[in-house]
């Protein structure tokens, strides 16, 4: 009768990628790993359950107990009826028990990506199912109608895995893809590319892998390898379709490739996969409830994770939808920061027993979230280039190129805030601006003494040091120009009352004179700076957003929030820019002596043009990025 069609053995490939390789490319860059030892090897097998072309009807059943094939994990395929639901038995006893019951699988790319295109099929398959070391197996159909039925089995050998104990610090024990040893092969063979990355995080979906709850702590690392494999090899995915998988010890495995840290796209919840990240128990929890430690693993990895990324934990998230069979293309709607795979689509995933736990775990990990400090970014060794320094609007420091690592001051979650970062030379210190003109200092900068405060009122917009580093500025929105620290005053320049239409400050050597930039692109002397022509001037429009001396100290480069630098006052054009063609641009920074300079996006990356070296970054993305300094 039934013949094994297919037979393949899956060889674990080692792929290392060195950051050097990804720098300058605006893309995040996961750093090689030695070569790990070879894990288990897994096999798949695909046999036949019916005659070809032959239509079965609820009822039929397939007993696979004496059957050549050995399954770890299965999946169905077949043909027909979409609606078709089969429940997967194993022999307990003299009896049978029902694992779980499958229909098609809930979870897949989103549409109009390339993964979904790669993916696109005429038959119908099921999500993957744990059965573990079943002694018998059989698959029945429970209702619609199928025909050319096959089993899609892998074979997932125990291997040398060492269970490890869950964290209690702020940030996760997360068990990498070394570690659980996924064969990077798999996926770079479907998706050559690599990983691709999204430009924010802004909720997670909650979900369960279905299958077998009776596993060990060492089996957790089988059955992520297992549905690894049945992700790429049978539902066609670039990679594993989620960014996390949480077992029931509390084990918490790294999932799709990219970076834990990064905002890697997935495939676990169509029309929802963009700007989300995916966490699976794994396990079945329809009726079964998660165990205690898997719960709080879940909520200490949400908080970690959607802090990492600026999420808000005090309101909703409002989030469009790529699409699906539920939501249209497009449909906008306020989310809670941590949704059930079931919200997203027509679904029982993660199981009524762990959506239920939903309200406990949104409550634990916007309280987590809010008491916590600001998140960390992967361990950091400064590396080739100028020193740099990156800020987002909460007011976390991200160091770059050859910048040592930085102690944020201060740090206002999910109040977007801060508004301004300057460097001493040698970058040894340092202040961030708030938008009242707070000034928090940072290294070994200074107090900074004699500053502006307008407390209550979001007013001040740039922040830059007099030359030599001994005191500064802060611009504020109407053009007010406020030394600190004993900088002497800069008189003379624009002033707009009551409208906030100042961006950014230049002050030239000698410190008496400078520039102020307007949002229109208009750039005004102070202090009787000679005036400089030529530049844009976008009445109405708020499209400039920062203003910075060329390297080489002829004239001023003016950057867009299309990223497009304008030279003025003398400055070469610089050569090739990261022009983005829409409003993506922040902010602008240029090193003496080092030719053309860095645009920092809004997506926390930093771009290098006109002959300036690229440079590594402690966090490649963050979200809303908004200041980038230079020593």
């Amino acid at each position: 009768m039934a013949a094994v069609i297919a037979r393949r053995r899956l060889g674990f490939v080692a792929a290392l990628f060195s950051v050097a390789a990804l720098a300058g490319t605006g893309l995040p860059a996961t750093p090689a790993a030695p070569a790990p030892p070879e894990p288990p090897q897994a096999e798949l097998h695909e046999q036949s359950l019916t005659a070809s072309g032959t239509r079965v009807q609820p009822g039929w059943t397939r007993d696979l107990s004496a059957s050549a094939t050995t399954s770890d994990l299965v999946g169905i395929r077949w043909r027909g009826d979409g609606g078709a639901q089969f429940a997967v038995e194993r022999r307990a006893g003299d009896s049978w028990e029902v694992v779980t019951q499958v229909g098609v699988n809930d979870n897949g790319p989103d549409p109009g990506t390339d993964e979904a295109a790669r993916v696109a099929r005429s038959e119908h398959l099921s999500e993957p199912v744990w059965v573990g070391d079943a002694s018998g197996l059989r698959v029945r159909l429970v209702s619609g109608s199928a025909s050319s039925v096959a089993l899609a089995a892998v074979e997932s050998p125990a291997g040398d895995d060492v269970p490890v104990s869950a964290s209690l610090s702020a940030t996760p024990k997360i068990i990498s893809r070394v570690e659980w040893g996924a064969d990077e092969g798999l996926r770079l063979r479907n998706c050559p590319g690599g990983p691709t990355y999204m430009d924010a995080v802004r909720l997670a979906v909650f979900h369960h892998t279905a299958g077998e709850n009776a596993y060990s702590p060492a089996d957790s690392y089988r059955i992520v390898r297992a549905i690894y494999v049945y992700a790429t090899n049978v539902l066609g995915y670039c990679d594993i379709h989620y960014n996390f998988l949480v077992d029931k010890y509390g084990q918490i495995f790294e999932g799709r490739y990219g970076g834990v840290y990064w905002p890697v796209l997935g495939a676990h919840a169509v029309g929802f996969n963009s700007r989300t990240t995916g966490v699976a128990l794994l396990g079945t929890y329809s009726t079964v409830s998660p165990t205690g430690a898997s719960i709080e693993a879940v909520q200490q990895l949400l908080a970690w994770k959607l802090g990492m990324h600026g999420v808000d934990p005090t309101k909703p998230a409002v989030y469009t939808t790529a699409g699906n069979d539920k939501f249209a293309p497009g449909t906008t709607m306020a989310q809670p920061i941590v949704i059930g795979h079931r919200d997203t689509w027509f679904t029982d995933c993660p199981g009524q027993a762990a959506y239920n736990l939903l309200p406990v775990i949104r409550f634990s990990v916007a309280a987590r979230m809010l008491t916590a400090g600001p998140d960390g970014y992967p361990p950091w060794t400064p590396g080739a280039g100028p020193r740099l320094v990156g800020m987002n609007e909460f007011g976390k420091l991200y160091p770059a190129g050859s910048q040592p690592d930085v102690t944020t001051p201060a740090y206002w979650r999910g109040f977007p805030i801060g508004r301004g970062v300057a460097l001493l030379p040698g970058g040894a210190g340092g202040y961030e601006l708030d938008g009242w003109g707070g000034l928090h200092r940072f290294g070994s900068a200074p107090a900074p003494t004699g500053a502006a405060y307008w407390a209550g009122w979001d007013i001040a917009r740039d922040v830059e040091l007099a030359p030599g580093g001994v005191g500064g500025y802060v611009l504020d929105g109407w053009g007010g120009i406020h030394p600190f620290g004993g900088a002497p005053a800069l008189t003379g320049g624009p002033y707009f009352s009551g409208m906030d239409a100042a961006r950014a400050l230049v002050v030239l050597p000698g410190g008496t004179s400078g520039y102020v930039l307007d949002a229109w692109g208009a750039v005004h002397p102070v202090g009787g700076a000679p005036a400089v022509s030529g530049g844009p001037y976008w009445i109405g429009r708020d499209w400039a957003r920062d203003l910075r001396p060329a390297s080489d100290g002829n004239g001023l480069l003016l950057l867009d929030a299309f990223g497009g630098i304008w030279a003025l006052g003398g400055a070469t054009t610089p050569g090739a820019v990261p022009y983005f063609g829409y409003e993506f641009a922040r902010a602008l920074a240029t090193v003496s002596g080092t030719p053309g300079g860095y645009v920092l996006d809004r997506s926390g990356r930093i771009h290098s043009f006109g002959g300036a070296p690229a440079v590594n970054q402690a966090q490649p993305n963050f979200v809303l990025a908004r200041s980038l300094a230079a020593a």
